[in-house]
């Protein structure tokens, strides 16, 4: 099977400026997993005891955390980020007076499909 058959890139983005969650890329669908390769996220102000967070899917696993502003660039490597199947990329906001962006890029790995 062509590798393009077994895959696809995928990219999206968001922002908050309160407190709560945001997609970045839905969910591939049943049977499909998302990996991450790579994320800016920049944040802009910060409230007190600041968490800013990447996750799998809002409210899931935090993979990537922050309370400091700044650009961050995220290199995950070649391979990426695997998040569960048919799980969102999710940023999330859990103190107010927080403003923050985020891009991400990534592929969908088709069911039965490992590298």
């Amino acid at each position: 099977m062509p590798r393009d058959e077994l895959y696809e890139s995928t990219q999206g983005e968001g922002s908050l400026t309160a407190v709560g969650d945001q997609t970045i890329i839905s969910a591939p669908g049943t049977g499909k997993k998302l990996r991450i390769t790579h994320a800016v996220v920049s944040v802009l102000s910060v409230g007190t005891n600041a968490v800013i967070a990447l996750e799998d899917g809002a409210g899931g696993a935090k993979f990537w955390a922050t309370n400091q502003v700044g650009t961050h660039v995220l290199n995950f490597g070649p391979r990426g980020y695997e998040l569960p199947a048919d799980t969102a990329l999710n940023l999330t906001v859990e103190t107010a007076d927080s403003t923050v962006y985020c891009a991400a890029i990534g592929y969908i790995v088709r069911e039965g499909y490992e590298y």
